[in-house]
């Protein structure tokens, strides 16, 4: 109590100390309103961050419409009302969980089936190539990442040389290989690797990557091609999932023709 009553006189006759003291208080509060508003500005950012990957997602299917558009444009064949219908949808979606040190990769991501997700939709990032989705909950989804050795994923050289499948080894994250590319094929260095709609999941040209290094397997006659991964699969944050509104009747025609 008498150090109580010692403060409040030092406080209230001493001027110095009062004027310390409330520079003191002065600079707690200061401090504490900048951490509030780094916390609000983060907050805010993570908002918008969030706004702009929407906004990404409907950029990148509004584009394809129009490279569809243009691609129908040129031929010269007649096109019905449907023609121009955007075949491919994109939702945004925030990586939760992600491995790559594994043989079998998974990644997590916020976005299920109450947002319109379901299994066997393609997964992209803006750097290229991501998996495909295997489950749904309601929330959530978990995509096979593309560094799965069960993963197989149809692509082509860029130029249209040939197609081919390209596989991961479980070796190094940077690298897949691209198999069943005959010797016959010219390749070199550097030549870019792209998706192909074959399995009716990737739309045409999404980036898978570029050819590291190249030689033919005397066993087969094919070359083992590595390629350079355009995904940096350790850095993934936010990705693109694509609904191929035109994958089922794709898959129902295709299995009808092959009984």
């Amino acid at each position: 109590m008498l150090q109580i009553v010692a403060f409040m006189f030092l406080f209230n006759y001493n001027t110095f100390q009062r004027i310390s003291l409330l520079s003191s208080s002065n600079g707690m509060a200061g401090d504490l309103a900048t951490l509030s508003s780094d916390a609000e500005d983060y907050f805010q950012l993570s908002e918008l961050n969030n706004s702009l990957s929407a906004e990404n997602a409907l950029l990148k299917e509004q584009l394809l419409h129009l490279k569809q558009q243009e691609s129908q444009s040129t031929d010269s064949m007649a096109f019905g009302e449907d023609s121009t219908a955007v075949q491919y949808k994109y939702f945004e979606a925030k990586v939760v969980n992600n491995s790559t040190r594994y043989n079998a990769n998974f990644i997590t991501v916020n976005k299920g089936s109450k947002d319109g997700i379901r299994p066997e939709m393609a997964v992209i990032c803006p750097d290229g190539v991501v998996g495909r989705v295997i489950a749904c909950s309601n929330n959530y989804s978990s995509v096979m990442s593309a560094l799965n050795q069960k993963y197989f994923l149809n692509v082509r050289f860029q130029d249209g040389k040939q197609f081919g499948t390209l596989n991961w080894d479980g070796k190094d994250h940077r690298y897949a290989q691209l198999k069943s590319i005959s010797k016959h094929t010219d390749v070199q260095l550097g030549d870019t690797v792209v998706s192909n709609s074959f399995d009716g999941l990737f739309p045409q040209n999404v980036m898978v990557g570029t050819v590291a290094d190249f030689e033919v397997n005397p066993a087969d006659q094919f070359y083992r091609i590595r390629i350079k991964l355009s995904t940096d699969f350790t850095a993934l944050s936010y990705v693109y999932i694509i609904d191929n509104k035109l994958n089922k009747e794709q898959k129902e025609l295709e299995a009808n023709v092959s009984k």
